[in-house]
């Protein structure tokens, strides 16, 4: 196993450990039984991992099962860590927020007021923002069957690893998003249905923050989680590194750089994010990514080093 996926399984693992205790000392309950689905899953997939590593060697195939089994691994546990960084009585941030959108001209009601002339533009941001998951899958795949380990390996870690601090930054950086906010009326957006609101009764992102804010919430269940972080956008940070990982693969780089670019015009009003949202999200994105690249590269030096023929003296060993 190389050290990058022992990084994953680590950290992955110690949040993990941190979710059971804050659960456990926190006041909360956890639907167990929704870790059947995941963890069947998971223990397939290593287990064919395992058998084309060892019995029949096919290694493009063993490194696309094994990452895919991390991937299911980590959405567990940042799904769980998010709701539980959720649950902190920070205060809200949103004026914070966009008067750093004010500051830099970026006006998101005249955006929507824009979107909502014309429903099908809407409708088709809303198409578009909901490909960001599949395209995870697909680098993913597309990486390891290509024989483009290293790569995976790197896009992988920085996608947990970025996640992380994603969520870790929400807790303090708590925001209602645009929506709520600036208090839109359904009227403006029902024609296009953007993928994420906070506004009206129906508002499942609304229901669940403020329910593990006010401590009526303490039932956690995997079956209804939702990604409830607005402050730095994950959303910006998945189309960033999916850029950074599919660079330099001709048509491959092409397709996928404009589609997530794509992505990322769609996250302000589809995501419910402030521009401010994006940039930190970019930053993280950047910050981790060229982290880990120099950590990759310095391992590689250090492999080769270790493993380099060294000149050793004859006579160290006596005359023959």
């Amino acid at each position: 196993m190389s050290p990058f996926a022992r990084l994953s399984i680590f950290t992955i693992g110690a949040v993990g450990l941190l979710n059971i205790v804050w659960i456990s000392y926190g006041g909360f309950e956890f639907v167990w039984r929704d870790l059947l689905s995941p963890v069947i899953g998971v223990t397939i997939l290593l287990a064919i991992s395992a058998f084309y590593t060892v019995y029949r060697p096919v290694k493009d195939f063993a490194v696309v099962t094994l990452w895919t089994a991390i991937l299911i691994s980590f959405s567990v546990v940042a799904a769980l860590n998010s709701y539980l960084m959720a649950s902190l009585q920070f205060s809200f941030k949103d004026e914070y927020l966009a008067a750093f959108d004010h500051l830099f001209g970026f006006d998101w009601v005249s955006l929507l007021e824009l979107v909502g002339r014309d429903p099908m533009i809407g409708n088709v941001a809303t198409a578009i923002y909901s490909t960001s998951l599949p395209l995870v899958a697909f680098t993913l795949i597309y990486l390891g069957l290509t024989g483009r380990s290293k790569r995976l390996e790197l896009f992988m870690t920085s996608l947990i690893i970025a996640c992380f601090v994603t969520i870790a930054l929400s807790g303090p950086m708590v925001a209602m998003g645009p929506y709520g906010h600036y208090n839109i009326p359904a009227e403006l957006y029902q024609e296009f249905a953007p993928a994420v609101t906070t506004q009206g009764p129906g508002s499942t992102w609304l229901s669940h923050v403020m329910g593990l804010r006010d401590g009526s919430m303490r039932i956690l269940s995997l079956s209804n989680s939702e990604g409830v972080i607005t402050f730095p956008s994950f959303q910006t940070v998945m189309s960033v590194l999916m850029i950074f990982a599919l660079r330099g693969y001709g048509w491959v780089s092409w397709c996928g750089g404009i589609l997530n670019f794509a992505i990322l015009l769609t996250v302000p009003l589809d995501g419910n994010h402030y521009l401010a949202d994006m940039v930190a999200g970019a930053a993280v994105a950047v910050l981790v990514w060229y982290g880990l690249l120099k950590l990759q590269e310095w391992l590689a030096r250090r492999a080769t080093a270790y493993s380099a023929p060294r000149h050793v003296p004859a006579m160290m060993f006596g005359p023959s």
